[in-house]
């Protein structure tokens, strides 16, 4: 059964109420070490920018939903963990319902990438991912991936979706 991408907003309106091949051994990942990560994925969204619908699937007022597209810019790469970050006053925090980053195992699911594998030449998308937010206001989402490619060198891919404060019509 697909889960998809699970993501909520907490966002603060008036009136809302709202392991891997080794070189070295690898520490966990930290949403601090994140700006450093050199780039070896490239992450895109289609489109880039979102209105909302109000009959979304998310469980939420209204939805804002995309197609996420990861692919390795050389070398393969293994996913380890990935999430979303939410612009909270021009400051990035973990968007993520869970409150914890997403696993190698959740990629394979929703990407349909079989052990989180990024191969070369080859791109995994998930069609559905969503935002969901009580409020009908303007945000923004970076969504980053973290992996280790076949030398065991850390790596990441990012790309930030914006939300806009309209309805599909």
């Amino acid at each position: 059964m697909y889960l998809g991408f699970v993501v909520l907003l907490v966002v603060l309106c008036g009136g809302c109420g709202s392991k891997a091949p080794e070189a070295e051994e690898l520490l966990p990942f930290e949403l601090t070490d994140l700006d450093s990560l050199p780039f070896g994925l490239e992450v895109v969204h289609t489109p880039e920018t979102v209105l909302a619908d109000s009959t979304g699937s998310s469980g939420y007022k209204y939805t804002w939903t995309f197609k996420t597209t990861i692919r390795s810019t050389g070398a393969p790469v293994t996913i380890q963990e990935f999430g979303s970050l939410m612009d909270e006053n021009g400051r990035w925090v973990l968007g993520n319902v869970t409150k914890k980053f997403f696993t190698q195992r959740d990629f394979a699911e929703w990407y349909s990438c079989p052990d989180g594998l990024v191969t070369s030449g080859n791109e995994f998308s998930d069609p559905s991912n969503w935002v969901g937010n009580n409020c009908l206001q303007p945000g923004k989402t970076r969504w980053f991936f973290v992996g280790v490619d076949d030398k065991g060198k850390r790596v990441k891919g990012e790309a930030v979706v914006e939300q806009l404060a309209g309805l599909i019509e």
